[in-house]
């Protein structure tokens, strides 16, 4: 068992999710479309306070475009189809991120239409704030339209948590999985393309944002959670840090439950508050391991049952069962 959310209700997510990038995608296409013939070849990509100062060919252009809505909208598809109780957080992201950087877009299309020379185009500061509001806008849209409580949680409170997985006394067992979710990966992939097409393009603003930025995501994509005899760790395959490990003498007992991470533990990423510590990309089902001296620590992560069942076992196996 798992405890996963019926795939319905997650594809709803992740369709409602998907759209305002899709949306605005075709929007700035269709804009794109009918100012295809007043724009100048090459057009201009980026501005600073005189004005024009980069370009790049309309084709290019095109592609850009295409590349960061779609990458928008599979990032937030798979976002929003791991969280089980979706949050307003998810969905004001995806409605107000594309939203602003498809009005960036249009009055960047609109500028390079009114010259006959991309350099004369001029995009003033004062037109990105409203993006910005066009963004808040779409953001309060979001946060309306979050989809109810689809009672997965409660059927999955209410379902049966193993607290054995039934190890016998000469048997081993290891446990091991992602410690990260999809869309930090794909989301590393999308900024690393998106540098590299930077490079080629010779807009090192691109380049040196982006590349380090979905290298360092790519890599921690990578990062596994296991439990072992030893206990349980949080490790990257190759690299001897950043690292987390709770020895198994630590361990008072573990279970299965959802993990919020705003309440839980005060935020995103790894958190340390008070004697809570752990790690939560988004909301979901996860491993709450309680430890000596009244401390615990948290992690999102799949097929949390089993693994605290296979803790459970370790621990009474030491002679120190788990409190009922």
């Amino acid at each position: 068992m798992n405890g996963s959310t019926p795939a319905p209700a997650a594809h709803r997510r992740a369709t409602l999710a998907a759209l305002p990038a899709v949306l605005t995608g075709l929007t700035v296409g269709a804009v794109a479309a009918a100012q295809w013939a007043r724009l100048p070849d090459p057009v201009a990509v980026h501005f600073g306070t005189d004005g024009a100062d980069r370009v790049a060919a309309k084709s290019a252009f095109g592609w850009i475009v295409l590349a960061v809505f779609l990458a928008q909208a599979v990032v937030l598809a798979l976002v929003a189809h791991r969280d089980s109780a979706p949050s307003r957080p998810v969905y004001v992201t995806a409605f107000a991120l594309p939203a602003g950087l498809g009005a960036v877009f249009v009055m960047a299309l609109l500028a390079n239409a009114a010259v006959d020379d991309a350099l004369e185009a001029e995009l003033p500061f004062w037109r990105i704030g409203v993006a910005a509001l066009v963004a808040l806008a779409a953001g309060l849209i979001g946060a309306l339209l979050t989809p109810a409580h689809d009672g997965s949680e409660d059927a999955a409170r209410a379902g049966e948590q193993p607290s054995s997985i039934g190890l016998g006394a000469g048997e081993q067992a290891v446990w091991v999985a992602p410690a990260s979710p999809v869309w930090v990966r794909a989301a590393g992939g999308a900024l690393t393309v998106a540098g590299l097409i930077g490079f080629l393009l010779e807009l090192p603003q691109l380049v040196w944002i982006a590349l380090p930025l979905g290298v360092v995501m790519l890599v921690a994509g990578q990062l596994r959670a296991s439990v072992t005899r030893h206990g349980f760790a949080l490790r990257l395959p190759w690299l001897p840090f950043p690292r987390r490990v709770v020895a198994l003498a630590e361990v008072q007992r573990a279970r299965a439950g959802r993990i919020r991470p705003l309440t839980d533990l005060g935020g995103w990423g790894y958190r340390r508050v008070g004697r809570r510590s752990g790690l939560a990309w988004a909301s979901g089902e996860g491993l709450w391991i309680e430890l000596t001296r009244g401390r615990e620590f948290l992690i999102v992560v799949r097929d949390a049952k089993t693994a605290a069942a296979l803790l459970n076992d370790l621990v009474a196996r030491q002679g120190r069962g788990p409190e009922a």
